[in-house]
């Protein structure tokens, strides 16, 4: 998985770093290898969001193609919230 220059990984908390773990590792088995992490907590998100407590990302795909998504969707636990963007998907983890 790729990282957008100027994006900063390194504060996400261990919840998220598994999910970037195993997003990594699917990667490689489901030809998803054009991912980039385009954001974490960097950039402009609303104050009530996961992104201040360091639980949210964005993946950028330039328009994600729906497979992609759902690959995801169905590969993580629903205690993370998996969005489709216009031109990226919002994951982050957000228990109800």
């Amino acid at each position: 998985m790729l990282t957008k220059k100027g994006v900063d990984v390194s504060q996400l908390k261990p919840l998220i770093c598994k999910i970037l773990d195993a997003l990594e590792s699917m990667s490689k088995f489901r030809s998803l290898s054009e991912l980039t992490i385009t954001s974490t907590y960097e950039g402009k998100h609303c104050a009530t969001s996961m992104y201040s407590h360091h639980l949210a990302f964005h993946i950028g795909l330039g328009p994600p193609p729906k497979n992609v998504y759902h690959v995801i969707r169905a590969a993580l636990p629903l205690a993370y919230n998996v969005v489709l963007k216009a031109d990226h998907i919002h994951i982050e983890h957000n228990p109800k």
